[in-house]
């Protein structure tokens, strides 16, 4: 809440608006990094076992990345009168 009223604050009512995107967001992030490992880890799936094991560092680092974004966005950040820390 701000300081001196009742209301809300618009930072907040926003993050409430967009928590359940955040959170679809977030599941869609883990499901794709899901889905690249076990397409570069799982035997047979891709026939070309050259392909495979020349995308499996890409396919890891692609799913580290997406799970962190995934993760990133369900934390909420301060809002445009943040202050840095010192």
């Amino acid at each position: 809440m701000d300081a001196g009223s009742r209301r809300p604050s618009r930072c907040r009512t926003h993050l409430k608006r967009m928590k359940p995107g955040l959170r679809v967001f977030g599941f869609i992030c883990g499901l794709l990094a899901a889905g690249a490992c076990v397409a570069v880890l799982k035997p047979g799936l891709i026939r070309d076992t050259a392909s495979a094991v020349a995308l499996r560092p890409y396919a890891l680092v692609l799913a580290a990345i997406l799970c962190v974004g995934g993760m990133r966005a369900l934390v909420p950040r301060g809002g445009p009168g943040r202050r840095a820390a010192p």
